[in-house]
């Protein structure tokens, strides 16, 4: 509901933080674009060394291996190489098959060297005395004598045809290759070509030389031609190749640039891939050729990048540092603003003249401020929840249309209306309208501006100005009225028409009237000079016109001598025309016109000061009636505290007598008197507890704990509360719980049981016939395991609720009209507190019902989280039948008598010594000479009060040790907060049940458990005597344990309803001391036990052994000599 902050209030408070964070932001920014400018440069400095390294040693070594190419390739160039080879072998004499295994080794050898250098390219892949795979040979004088030979054997070297090997270059190659003709010594021609390299420009090595580190230098060869670059790589030994890439000079690259000019060093530029690189270029000796050696820069710059990715997750590390400091420092001033600027909100909300309502989409109002609560006479605690179209006249609003869709669309709507007041008197409102948020119900602000008054006075004026105009429409004399501005003809009356023959249309303006009232110019010009001085003078402040003698021309051409008489009001000008021959008669009417409308003038100026006088008064008094409405509401709860506090001193030894003449009397008459006065008791209780937790809810000041509840615990005692009651009335009341439900929930377990409680009893309460059922069930939320979606179905068969008293039935004793005449009643306090404790934990409570068809109630809670265990429950603890107080000293400290003879009474144990006192200072007396043991405190008592009493006896080293249980009947919500820092040991609320008084003084004196009676000792199995008649019945006791218990048992595991639990005990009980199955005592008192104490765990795994125990007496019945015969 309060206002966003202004960007001033920010920027006041917030702008120099900011600012210093994104100036610190900047300057890391700036800082590592520096460090990063530096590293590269540092990056680019290393790498010139190394590239230059490196392309002084490739150069090097590339100018040694060109020497030793050319020497080899001058050698295999003339036949000297091969030709010397093939004589050697054809002198040897040795047989065709080793020379060629040598041939072949041999070409082998130096294969790689003359298929690029030289050689003829023959393909003698079918001659069989040779090679069965490709092979290259020379054609020269030892082919030729190999051939001669291959022929002397009768090999035929001509039986299949020569192939010549081309290189994927046609355009190079058709320049290099000549085809070869030759002929062999009987006259055979053999076909082949030989493989001219006419320069050294196409030798070409291409070198990689790897470093650790992964990164890679590339060494090529380039050569210039035609003012282009060629790059000469992967040509290798063993493959075909051609010129690799032309590079041309217009593309702009450096390398290529510096390539071309022969010069040498290491330069910045773009390879033939466009890819930046840092390239050192030499010239090689001895060859037309130039050496790069490149580095692409990304590889130069990769741990540059690493290094500046390292510092810069540093810097961002560090920025968000200080972002987060700056946003806890930003989250607490927030806080202390938003604190500050609702306070501020509050008092300007409180000093506004008009009316605010907050509401909702549906018109549920969320809240409202004083003057508000004025404009309609009721308090803030019946607005608040309430629905606002319950206050408007429909009629009013009825052509605003629909005024949430206008809103939501538009942000915001101004429109008149009417409310219906607390007397049932309707206020004109004029109210604006703005979206505050759209979110969930939506939340509208309106403020309401009364314009009661006004309305009226803006009437009475209106009936004013129409009494006015009617008695110059009806005057005897012409009258005109012009605007006084613009000199607009605003009415003519009945008698001008008649007289003059104008009607209004043909006098739009007053320029019109003189055109045809004076159609003589000069007296027309005359005229109105003297009408616009006349004028002016009247604007001025004179009001009235002085007369004016004219004459003037009717439509029907007749001339009057016509004397004009000018009155001002309020920005118009009433004009009377008056015939000079009846000039008496004139003045008299005139005289009395101008009275009459100096009259209702002066009545309408009275009327308007006094609806600003009721105004200022109505303003006062709405003010003073909101300060008597919050001092109402202060002493309204402080009654409801005081209230509380009287009616349970009294119900106190009601309930309390009660509860100890129900222990003492065994008629059943009085029994049930007895019941009916503690019922009663009970209920009074609850509607004292209602009606201070629903202050307590309307402040907001109720708290809600949370901690881990089973909730078939809950419900199945729900079902017990409430099963004598259906069954008073014949109805049936079912419960069905899904398994999936966890078995442990955070809730507010006195809260979750309250709400169960107010809508099961409305449903008892108002079901005739049939019965309720009652669903619980669980949804699993998405995402998020550990919580649920809680809902529980109430539906009872009752006669069901009209839809437009829906509302009606959550709100305090608002009965429904057809409740009126039923027995009953409405749903009192419960429903209201039932919603509102369901609001303030997250959850609602919805209604489906119709009438005749009965109703549905639906407990929701949206979300609950699940609990990992219950808290354990303290097996071992004693029950309250068991509990017996060690001999002690008691002092009972209240001034009531009666209180003290229930605490007496509560405690009739003739070991225990009670001690009375009336006030404090008796307390202080008695702990002097008696020395208690334990204090029972009253906190109210005359003389000195509980307080008092406790401070001082916490102050005494000799009494600060003994326990005092403070025992209050008030219920404020830091009353045992403050009687805890007073250093109150216990702490009980009236009224005080037996039961309470002794667990509370369990606490403090060491409790004493009876000993358990001692079992008479068995019998030497020797000793024993023969039971045959026990043996002979047990078959007997196994069919009625299975006909009459089984059944009962297998219900009650499914249930777990605590009544059948303690029923099946009873039963399995009575049937063994029946037939003395000491067993099944055993096992039935266990399962009594465990009722008790309500330990759902252990009750299972007892009943779990009820199946064993009677396997083992059916394996008995079977072993038994009867069994036998």
């Amino acid at each position: 509901m309060f206002s966003k902050w202004k960007w001033a209030d920010f920027k006041s408070h917030f702008y120099r933080p900011v600012t210093a964070v994104i100036l610190l932001a900047l300057a890391v920014s700036l800082a590592g674009s520096v460090a990063l400018a530096y590293l590269k440069q540092a990056a680019d400095k290393h790498a010139v060394e190394v590239l230059s390294v490196v392309a002084d040693l490739q150069a090097e070594q590339l100018e040694r291996r060109l020497a030793e190419e050319q020497v080899r390739v001058r050698q295999i160039a003339d036949g000297s190489y091969l030709a010397l080879e093939v004589e050697n072998w054809l002198q040897s004499g040795a047989p065709l098959d080793n020379i060629r295994t040598d041939i072949l080794r041999q070409l082998s050898e130096v294969q790689d060297s003359y298929r690029y250098l030289g050689l003829a390219v023959l393909d003698i892949h079918a001659v069989p005395w040779l090679s069965t795979s490709p092979m290259t040979v020379r054609v020269d004088a030892p082919i030729r004598s190999l051939a001669r030979q291959a022929v002397a054997q009768n090999e035929t070297l001509l039986s299949l045809p020569f192939m010549v090997s081309i290189l994927p270059d046609k355009q190079i190659v058709q320049d290099l290759l000549a085809p070869v003709v030759a002929r062999d010594a009987a006259g055979s021609r053999i076909a082949g070509a030989i493989l001219f390299r006419r320069d050294w420009a196409s030798f070409v090595e291409f070198l990689t030389q790897r470093r650790s580190d992964g990164g890679s230098l590339e060494a090529m060869l380039v050569a210039s031609q035609d003012r282009e670059v060629v790059y000469l790589n992967e040509l290798r030994h063993s493959t075909n190749a051609a010129l690799n890439l032309r590079t041309s000079l217009a593309a702009g690259r450096a390398v290529a640039v510096m390539a071309v000019q022969g010069a040498t060093g290491v330069v910045h530029g773009l390879d033939y891939r466009n890819a930046p690189v840092l390239a050192a270029v030499r010239q090689l000796q001895g060859a037309p050729w130039q050496l790069v050696v490149q580095k692409d820069r990304k590889e130069i710059y990769q741990s540059v990048y690493s290094k500046a990715a390292m510092l810069s997750g540093l810097a961002l590390l560090f920025v968000l540092s200080a972002l987060g400091v700056l946003y806890v420092w930003f989250g607490r001033q927030s806080r202390v603003f938003q604190r500050d600027h609702e306070q501020r909100y509050r008092a300007v909300i409180g000093n506004v003249h008009d009316g605010i309502v907050w509401h909702t989409y549906r018109g549920r109002i969320v809240d409202v401020n004083d003057r508000f609560c004025a404009l309609l006479g009721y308090s803030r605690e019946d607005l608040i929840g309430a629905n606002l179209s319950d206050f408007e006249s429909r009629d009013s609003f009825r052509s605003s249309g629909n005024r949430v869709e206008r809103i939501a669309k538009a942000g915001g709507l101004a429109m008149e209306g009417e409310y219906i007041s607390k007397d049932q008197t309707l206020r004109s409102v004029h109210i604006n309208s703005q979206l505050l948020s759209p979110a969930h119900e939506g939340l509208i602000q309106s403020f309401v501006r009364d314009d009661t008054e006004r309305k009226r006075a803006e009437e009475a004026l209106k009936h004013h100005e129409d009494e006015l105009r009617a008695l110059i429409e009806n005057a005897p004399a012409p009258m005109l009225v012009f605007e006084a501005a613009g000199q607009k003809t605003l009415q003519a009356n009945l008698s001008f028409y008649r007289t003059y023959g104008y009607s209004l249309k043909e006098l739009p303006h007053a320029a019109q009237w003189w055109a045809l009232a004076c159609p003589d110019e000069s007296k027309r010009q005359e005229a109105e000079a003297v009408w616009q001085k006349l004028l002016a003078e009247a604007m001025s402040g004179k009001g009235v016109l002085k007369p004016v003698e004219v004459r003037l021309t009717g439509k029907d051409g007749v001339d009057h001598s016509v004397q004009l008489h000018g009155l001002a009001m309020g920005g118009r000008m009433l004009v009377v025309l008056i015939d000079v021959s009846m000039s008496k008669q004139a003045e008299q009417l005139w005289s009395e016109t101008i009275k009459k409308l100096e009259d209702r003038l002066q009545q309408a100026r009275h009327r308007e000061e006094l609806a600003d006088s009721e105004l200022a008064a109505v303003s006062e008094r709405a003010h003073q009636l909101t300060l008597k409405m919050e001092t109402v509401w202060q002493d309204t709860h402080g009654f409801i505290a005081d209230l509380a506090h009287e009616i349970r001193n009294p119900m106190n030894a009601i309930l309390g007598f009660t509860e100890i003449l129900g222990s003492m009397i065994d008629d059943k008459i009085c029994q049930e008197h007895l019941e009916a006065i503690k019922a009663n008791g009970d209920r009074l209780m609850a509607l004292v507890d209602h009606v201070y937790e629903l202050a307590h809810l309307e402040t907001g000041s109720l708290n809600i704990q949370y901690a881990p509840v089973n909730p078939r615990y809950v419900l199945n005692e729900i079902w017990q509360a409430f099963e004598v009651a259906c069954k008073q009335k014949n109805l049936y009341f079912h419960l069905e719980i899904d398994p999936e439900v966890p078995a442990a929930l955070l809730l507010d377990e006195i809260r979750f049981r309250q709400v169960l409680m107010g809508v099961v009893g409305y449903a008892v309460k108002t079901t005739d016939q049939g019965g309720i059922k009652a669903h619980v069930s669980r949804e699993p939320l998405e995402n998020d395991e550990s919580r649920i979606r809680l809902a529980i179905s109430v539906r009872d068969t009752g006669k069901g609720i009209p839809r437009e008293q829906h509302e009606l039935i959550f709100k305090p004793f608002n009965r429904l009209s057809r409740q009126k005449s039923s027995s009953n009643g409405g749903p009192g306090f419960n429903l209201a507190i039932s919603q509102s404790l369901m609001q303030k934990m997250g959850g609602r409570i919805e209604l489906e019902s119709e009438p005749g068809q009965g109703s549905e109630f639906w407990i929701v809670y949206d979300s609950v989280d699940v609990a990992a265990t219950l808290p354990e429950t303290d097996s071992g603890a004693v029950m309250t039948e068991e509990i017996e107080l060690p001999p002690a000293a008691i002092l009972v400290a209240d001034d009531v008598p009666y209180n003290r003879a229930l605490l007496k009474a509560y405690l009739p144990d003739p070991s225990l010594t009670l001690i009375e006192a009336a006030n404090g200072e008796e307390v202080l007396e008695h702990v002097r000479q008696d020395h208690p043991d334990v204090i029972l405190m009253d906190m109210t008592m005359p003389v000195m009060d509980g307080y008092e009493t406790v401070k001082q006896l916490k102050a005494n080293p000799d009494s600060a040790r003994i326990p005092v249980i403070a025992i209050t009947a008030s219920e404020v919500a830091d009353t045992r907060t403050h009687t805890e820092a007073m250093g109150c040991d216990g702490y009980l609320i009236k009224p005080v049940s037996r039961l309470q008084l002794l667990r509370e003084m369990a606490k403090f004196l060491p409790k004493r458990v009876p000993a358990p009676k001692p079992e008479a000792a068995a019998p030497a199995p020797a000793e024993q005597p023969p039971v045959p008649e026990i043996h002979a019945r047990w078959p007997e006791l196994l069919e009625r344990l299975k006909n009459e218990c089984l059944p009962q048992w297998q219900e009650v595991r499914e249930k777990m309803y605590m009544k059948h639990v303690r029923a099946l005990a009873k039963q399995v009980n009575a049937l063994g001391q029946e037939y003395q199955a000491d067993a099944l005592q055993a096992w039935a008192g266990e399962l009594q036990r465990e009722a008790k104490q309500q330990d759902l765990q252990k009750i299972s795994e007892t009943l779990a052994e009820f199946s064993r125990l009677l396997d083992s007496i059916e394996a008995a019945v079977l072993n038994s000599p009867a069994a036998d015969t």
